[in-house]
């Protein structure tokens, strides 16, 4: 309660959010519209300005399509994706998209028609992430399948 209704003990008063409401605004609509409109328009108006800063702020992290966020380097474009193809041998896969970020070898496929390959990885799980296998020999590696994941 503040000064002057403490010392005028006749004028009753409303607080609404923090706000005294003086008994004589609380029954007239317009007084009660100009009261929140004096009150909360800095709060309405900071909070529309805060939510426009910060989709215009999120939008410009995208820009021609590429994530500015991703985890996969940013020579994973489109076009290079779409390039991919079985058969193509590491030192394409390396060239089109530099050294991966960690190499496997391991056993692929069921027996007995289990094989050795070796799989390269680009990016982080479960963020952005690609995956190819090769087979064949060390260093003559032809790619057998791949995963490209890209959100």
């Amino acid at each position: 309660m503040s000064k002057a209704s403490a010392q005028r003990p006749s004028a009753i008063c409303h607080v609404i959010d923090g706000f005294e409401l003086p008994a004589t605004k609380r029954f007239a609509l317009g007084g009660l519209v100009e009261f929140i409109e004096e009150q909360l328009g800095m709060r309405i108006f900071t909070t529309l300005f805060f939510l426009g800063l910060t989709s215009l702020t999120l939008s410009s992290c995208v820009t021609n399509g590429t994530n500015l966020f991703s985890a996969l380097p940013s020579t994973f474009t489109t076009e290079n994706v779409m390039q991919i193809h079985q058969g193509m041998s590491s030192d394409d896969i390396l060239a089109m998209f530099g050294k991966p970020k960690s190499v496997e070898v391991t056993s692929c496929g069921r027996a007995p028609h289990n094989w050795t390959c070796t799989i390269w990885e680009y990016g982080e799980f479960p963020y952005d992430r690609a995956l190819f296998y090769f087979g064949g020999k060390h260093d003559s590696l032809l790619l057998n399948s791949f995963d490209v994941d890209r959100d």
